[in-house]
């Protein structure tokens, strides 16, 4: 529901970098931005260890245990010709 307002995708963007964005950019001492940074790297850390716990637990394999969870007709499949199908135009 967007409350009356139809915004396109465009839209939307171009207010956030206007509005939120760009003053942020032209500040002239951007060491107040430190901690925010600090914090987003922090994020991408906890996303990355998250996510080797889950490739190395094997949760997502044929038997693991989120793969059941997962519709048949959802799940990837990636054949058997591995990565030169990638320059293959043949297959």
């Amino acid at each position: 529901l967007t409350a009356g307002l139809a915004w396109s995708k465009t839209a939307v963007f171009t207010t956030i970098t206007s509005v939120v964005l760009l003053p942020l950019c032209l500040l002239k001492n951007l060491s107040s931005l430190a901690p925010f940074s600090l914090l987003g790297s922090l994020g991408m850390l906890y996303t990355a260890v998250a996510m080797g716990i889950r490739y190395f637990g094997k949760a997502y394999v044929g038997s693991g245990k989120f793969a059941k969870d997962l519709p048949f007709n959802l799940q990837p499949a990636f054949g058997t010709i591995g990565a030169s199908g990638v320059f293959n135009t043949q297959t």
